[in-house]
């Protein structure tokens, strides 16, 4: 039995911003690319923001910083090129690897193209990644094992959530269910009447 929910209500956005704070960090090279490309963003010109961002990495110094790829990747995602907005994130994740926000765009964008495992794989990084990672982010990562048919890790990663976050909302324990069962169902053997 296939378990549906409504995606849209917990597929989480990608990040497609870069803090004021972290903007000072950022190499001086990459400061005027990345500014005009976070405000091509604003604008919803995509395509211009990917060309800005697409010279810089071209250019820049190895490694850029995780945040040029993080803005590529959200520039491709709204421009409606998920393919690139996935490579893009991986190409950071081979410089960045532990790079929560990378993984999280990146598990956003296989899930997406409906790659549910690999979707599952980098949302659970994320949520290793980050201190206490949102409710959201961990529905998001049981689904995609549920949709990748891996009952197993989506019962661990919803059983994660519903013990560290109360209330319980209907939609996870549903889905918890659905995943304990399915698990059962997977493991479980015919019985044979010969």
């Amino acid at each position: 039995m296939k378990y549906a929910i409504l995606v849209s209500s917990v597929l989480l956005l990608l990040c497609i911003s870069i803090k004021t704070s972290r903007a000072d960090a950022l190499p001086a090279e990459a400061r005027k690319p990345l500014h005009t490309a976070q405000q091509y963003i604003q604008k919803e010109r995509y395509n211009e923001a990917a060309a800005v961002l697409e010279d810089y990495l071209a250019t820049a110094a190895d490694p850029a910083p995780p945040e040029a790829y993080l803005l590529l990747g959200g520039a491709y995602s709204h421009a409606e090129k998920t393919t690139q907005a996935l490579e893009i994130c991986k190409k950071g994740l081979r410089n960045f690897p532990e790079n929560a926000m990378l993984h999280h765009n990146a598990g956003i964008a296989a899930y997406s193209l409906k790659r549910y495992a690999e979707a599952a794989l980098h949302l659970e990084k994320s949520c290793t990644l980050q201190k206490k990672p949102q409710a959201a982010l961990l529905l998001q990562t049981g689904y995609a094992y549920y949709q990748a048919e891996h009952y197993k890790d989506a019962a661990r990663v919803l059983q994660l959530l519903l013990d560290r976050y109360t209330p319980h909302q209907k939609q996870w324990v549903s889905l918890a269910v659905h995943a304990h069962l399915n698990r059962v169902l997977k493991n479980s053997h015919p019985c044979s009447w010969t």
